[in-house]
């Protein structure tokens, strides 16, 4: 499963692909980024993850986001 994010300066999209299809996807607005680790509770455990664009600032946030879903 890899967890795909796609961040841009006020929105963040994100999707769970399983190597054959996209199946789940989303989407939050930078300051919203907290309301993510409830969606990310919701989907299976990602293998890999995948965020060539974020800035230093918001990766600490999707990481810990992602971090906190985990648990």
């Amino acid at each position: 499963m890899i967890l795909a994010i796609d961040c841009g300066n006020s929105r963040l999209k994100w999707g769970l692909h399983d190597g054959h299809r996209w199946l789940r996807t989303g989407a939050a607005s930078l300051p919203e980024l907290a309301r993510l680790k409830a969606a990310w509770k919701k989907i299976p455990r990602p293998t890999q993850s995948s965020s060539p664009t974020s800035p230093a600032g918001v990766r600490r946030r999707l990481e810990a986001a992602l971090s906190a879903a985990r648990r």
